[in-house]
């Protein structure tokens, strides 16, 4: 695994300095094998004192809630420890008052975390534009200028395909998941680029804003100006760094883990380009980031050892973030992240692109709004029905077969809204009621553009 030295510099210098402690730290690429043993782990105690996880569905700013139920964490600083807590947090910085990092309900719990966002979530997301710096130049296009807008978009494509001979974008679709690479570009300047509605409470791939999203990228398609065939993600990045497509649409960690050092001047990083109109959407930001958790059954010292080290890797200018950072891994929720990034410009780009306003904006959080949420089955028994990719499956069958998307888009959307007030309702009126409806999922009064300013007041 790629990321395997910056563990192992960190356990090395960790184990120096308290040489009474063995630390290991151990990797499993495949997610699926990983998240399917943690069950069978845990009842037999084997599960690592620290471990990884983040919610696989439902509502995913639910994961402690989730962990809570099985019964699976405990907070990370244990009963009759000193450490001023305060003092912990201030390591994270609210995003200008808007979304605090420590939050009741989400990986906190009596005033105590349980968890800390790791990856940072302005800039390290979906929603950045690349392109091959040598094939705009041998188009005729100027290397430093990418389009602003879908217009100016389509122009350079149609510039591309006539001179070149090859298509523009590069996107996969096999699994049809993979469809999220352009997707969420596209579908978080109009709209959002979550399938769910926070200012209807609705389900939304049927809504306007959606749907325009959609309609560009088909006519993109039908246009020729997308790679044909199901091509899977490997193989989509392979044909950008080949030179058989030209532009790209992905995440933040493309410059680090895809390019790398020797593509720093090879390619550009821009916004992706804007509706000739406007931005109407915004990338979504949400406290998902929350992926370490102590497990519950560990020995008490095990858990003072457990919550020293978490304190250690959380250090902002510690050898784990300068390495982690320098190895151009990922941005952190906890650090300065320009200070240490190394001399990758297209991910200083990144970063100063996540840090413009309206790029990427704070969404609501419906468990704030409604505590008992998190005693709720009703958003993952909605995610989960049809097809937990019934959207992704959907968008992939309208494309490859030039066909409009509102039929399956509306069905779709009636059957999860239906399973989600039915059983919101439901639980709302049991023998021990909850007090959620749909209305926790709306907040009319928000711009999809703007951050959601949910003011918060920690437990007392």
């Amino acid at each position: 695994m790629a990321q395997r030295p910056v563990y192992d510099a960190t356990i090395a210098a960790y184990e120096k300095l308290y040489p009474n402690v063995t630390v290991r730290w151990d990797t499993n690429p495949n997610q699926t094998a990983y998240y399917s043993g943690l069950t069978t782990q845990y009842s037999q105690n084997t599960l690592d004192d620290i471990f990884f996880y983040k919610t696989q569905t439902g509502d995913p700013t639910g994961t402690m809630q989730q962990l809570q139920q099985l019964g699976w964490i405990q907070p990370m600083q244990p009963a009759g420890d000193s450490t001023d807590i305060a003092t912990f947090e201030n390591t994270w910085k609210a995003d200008a008052g808007v979304q605090p990092s420590f939050i009741d309900g989400i990986n906190m719990q009596g005033g105590k975390p349980y968890s800390f966002p790791f990856t940072d979530t302005k800039a390290w997301g979906p929603g950045y534009f690349y392109w091959n710096k040598a094939l705009f130049k041998k188009a005729g296009l100027d290397p430093n200028t990418p389009p602003a807008t879908w217009s100016a978009l389509m122009s350079d494509c149609a510039t591309i395909k006539s001179k070149l001979s090859l298509p523009c974008f590069a996107m996969p679709m096999s699994p049809s998941n993979q469809l999220q690479r352009l997707w969420y570009a596209l579908s978080g300047s109009t709209q959002s680029d979550l399938f769910f509605d926070y200012k209807t409470g609705s389900f939304d791939l049927s809504e306007p804003g959606i749907q325009e999203a959609f309609t560009q990228i088909q006519t993109m398609y039908n246009d020729g100006y997308i790679v044909p065939g199901l091509n899977t993600l490997a193989a989509s990045r392979s044909q950008m760094i080949a030179g058989q497509a030209v532009m790209y649409t992905d995440g933040a960690w493309i410059p680090g883990q895809v390019f790398g050092p020797a593509g720093f001047n090879n390619y550009g990083v821009a916004a992706t380009p804007a509706p000739d109109a406007g931005r109407t959407g915004a990338l979504s930001q949400l406290p998902t980031q929350n992926v370490y958790w102590v497990n519950s059954k560990i020995a008490t010292t095990h858990a003072e050892a457990a919550w020293k080290f978490i304190q250690y890797i959380t250090q902002p200018d510690g050898i784990f973030v300068q390495t982690y950072l320098k190895d151009n891994f990922g941005t952190l929720a906890y650090a300065n992240n320009a200070k240490y990034l190394g001399s990758n410009p297209q991910l200083a780009t990144v970063l100063s692109l996540g840090e413009t306003k309206g790029f990427r904006v704070a969404n609501p959080v419906p468990l704030q709004q409604c505590p008992d949420l998190a005693q709720s089955q009703a958003f993952a028994k909605a995610t989960n029905a049809i097809s937990t990719t019934a959207e992704w499956d959907a968008i992939a069958t309208a494309l490859t077969s030039k066909s409009s998307l509102m039929a399956a888009a509306t069905n779709i959307v009636n059957t999860r809204n239906n399973i989600l007030t039915t059983t919101l309702a439901t639980e709302a009126g049991g023998a021990t009621p909850l007090k959620v409806s749909i209305n926790c999922y709306k907040f009319p009064t928000w711009n999809y553009t703007q951050d959601f300013d949910q003011k918060y007041s920690p437990p007392k």
